[in-house]
């Protein structure tokens, strides 16, 4: 089946009244959860993950012999029994010179230097009923001139964890992201116009199997995104601060099920926004997959819509929705889905190819059509963070590359829009080399405004190749071209970058390294054009 998740949004702050609530009354965050909860304990079968292969069985002799209290064990008794706990953690110094700070236009160019302390964390934690993955970096800067001269703290930190609670029935997801972002990009790519961006996400959920039947799982889901100012002299972001609530539940198919699968799902989110109209949604949906052959399944899907926002611009709607299309598997290394349908009150398509070229050599192409908000953005690309089993290092696990929490070539907006998406990725690794390619063409447009809309249209193409020279030596380099049209400016700019760096191994954890930066940008308004060299080197330790 195909993944049908669908990205919270909000809470009106007044009810409206009329036939548009007379369905979804009943999807209500109250009424969805009683009766969720009812049905998932209405079974006595044990409880069972959503993507077991089969009931939970119950050997007869052992409850016989044993107490409840005995077969159960607690989750800090599995943790501690069978935890592989891997972390390490860095210091540094960076020394970094830059030509043109706060990127200017020519002629108001502004030298500096920029001294970094960097402190890393890196913690990896695997157990029967735990995993969690969690990467911190801090930096305190001293910059001697520019719009961010004076000292600066800079976070980063990103992870996520997997809790079994309780045994085959409670279980919590948590993520988080912190970082410096940049959310207009219309504004030059400086410290001085990031703002510190956070994203938590807390889900605790409930799971149940109904012998062979099907499986249920009730979810809640926390969200809160802040981007607002930070004091460090910035961006004028105009991102609401978010808080939303969601309550879905869903009803799969289960082993009975050979040629026909199917998925059931209810959802209701309620979204509070500091600066704008709340938000609410609603959805009902029945997928279906029929396999044609081992290699060939048709996909179907019929369901029922709503949106609201206090201050949209645009009409609210509800209504029907559905798609149609295929999943073809010709083996393991490959995997093509296509549907087109009818949802967020538009007709849209969605296709997704996978395609293992090599034992780590991955593609991954992808279009899709959403409708949402910036904060909205924030949070769908929290949910796609995972760990690189061979390396370790968190990834997006759609594409397999890097994870980012902010990876859209267009800004992060309050208003409502619609956003076409492409997106093609490419990564390696062959031996000493590892290499990947990355294309996203993204067009964002306002919802609602028929007068001079707010439009964005942006294409990044990037790559990056690193060598091991020797055991002691490391080479890296990156390049990448953006392209960004902002329609109500008139304004188009192309920025043209690469990188190059060395890392040396002085001793066992200890390293040195030099890097060199260069990047430049052409635009229509000359005021936005610059040109920057960078210089820096370092030392790092590991323990």
């Amino acid at each position: 089946m195909a993944n049908t998740r669908e990205r919270p949004c909000g809470r009106r702050s007044e009810p409206r009244t009329g036939s548009s609530l007379s369905l979804f009354r009943l999807l209500s965050l109250r009424g969805l959860w009683g009766l969720a909860l009812a049905i998932s304990l209405a079974n006595g079968v044990p409880a069972g993950p959503l993507d077991s292969t089969g009931p939970t069985e119950t050997n007869s002799d052992n409850v016989n012999l044993e107490s409840k209290d005995q077969k159960k064990t607690s989750i800090l008794d599995d943790f501690l029994a069978s935890t592989k706990l891997r972390s390490s953690f860095g210091i540094g110094l960076t020394e970094t010179f830059s030509d043109n700070v706060d990127l200017d236009p020519k002629g108001q160019e502004k030298a500096a230097v920029l001294s970094d302390l960097n402190v890393s964390a890196n913690l990896r934690t695997t157990s029967a009923r735990v995993k969690s993955s969690w990467d911190g970096f801090f930096t305190l800067r001293y910059q001697t001139a520019g719009d961010d001269e004076g000292f600066s703290l800079l976070p980063n930190i990103a992870g996520f964890s997997n809790v079994e609670a309780v045994e085959d029935l409670f279980f919590v997801d948590i993520s988080s992201s912190v970082s410096r972002e940049i959310l207009n990009r219309r504004e030059a790519d400086t410290e001085s116009n990031r703002d510190t961006v956070q994203t938590y996400h807390v889900s605790p959920y409930l799971v149940n199997r109904f012998g062979g039947f099907a499986s249920a799982e009730l979810r809640y889901a926390l969200d809160l995104v802040s981007s607002g100012d930070d004091g460090g002299g910035g961006a004028d972001n105009e991102v609401s601060d978010t808080t939303t609530q969601t309550i879905s539940f869903a009803l799969n198919s289960g082993i009975d099920f050979r040629r026909l699968l199917w998925s059931l799902t209810a959802l209701a989110s309620e979204s509070d926004r500091s600066d704008e109209g709340d938000i609410s949604r609603r959805r009902v949906t029945l997928d279906t997959e029929y396999a044609i052959v081992r290699s060939f399944s048709l996909l179907g899907s019929l369901g029922y819509e709503s949106f609201e926002e206090d201050e949209f611009l645009g009409e609210d709607f509800q209504g029907p929705t559905w798609r149609a299309g295929f999943r073809w598997r010709p083996g393991r290394r490959t995997n093509l889905e296509v549907t087109f349908g009818r949802r967020d009150d538009d007709e849209n398509l969605d296709t997704r190819l996978t395609y293992d070229i090599g034992p780590r050599t991955r593609l991954t192409v992808s279009y899709n059509e959403s409708l949402g908000t910036g904060d909205q953005r924030l949070v769908r690309d929290l949910s796609l963070i995972g760990v690189d089993p061979i390396t370790g290092r968190l990834i997006d696990l759609t594409t397999g590359l890097p994870f980012d929490p902010n990876d859209s070539p267009t800004s992060v907006t309050d208003e409502v829009t619609r956003s076409k998406t492409f997106q093609a990725a490419v990564t390696a690794a062959r031996g000493r080399n590892s290499f990947s390619l990355n294309a996203i063409y993204q067009k964002q447009e306002e919802e609602g405004r028929l007068a001079n809309p707010d439009d964005e249209e942006g294409f990044v193409f990037s790559g990056s190749w690193s060598r091991r020279l020797s055991r002691r030596t490391n080479f890296s380099f990156r390049g990448s071209f953006e392209n960004t049209k902002f329609t109500l400016d008139d304004r188009e700019d192309k920025e043209y970058s690469f990188s190059t760096s060395i890392d040396y191994n002085i001793f066992r954890n200890v390293n040195t390294f030099a890097g060199y930066v260069y990047r430049r940008q052409d635009s229509t308004l000359d005021s936005e054009e610059f040109t920057e060299n960078r210089i820096s080197f370092g030392l790092r330790r590991t323990f």
